[in-house]
């Protein structure tokens, strides 16, 4: 597997994990007793918590994988 093709991999993998962590936390959140607005508030956080680890977690694989 060349460079670019490990971070193709991993940026398809991790954006499909960011994904499915993000529609289980709303689908815990409307589970609980929580008004829409707070619900929207929190799942607006962590979506960018979920972001800033995607970012890191390419850019960490792009320096393990150094495409020239």
């Amino acid at each position: 597997m060349t460079p670019s093709q490990a971070i193709a991999f991993a940026t398809e993998a991790l954006g499909k994990v960011r994904d499915k962590v993000l529609v289980d936390y709303e689908a815990t959140l409307k589970k609980q007793d929580i008004n829409e607005r707070e619900i929207t508030v929190r799942l607006a956080a962590y979506r960018r918590q979920m972001e800033t680890w995607f970012q890191r977690s390419i850019e960490g694989i792009k320096k393990r994988y150094p495409v020239h």
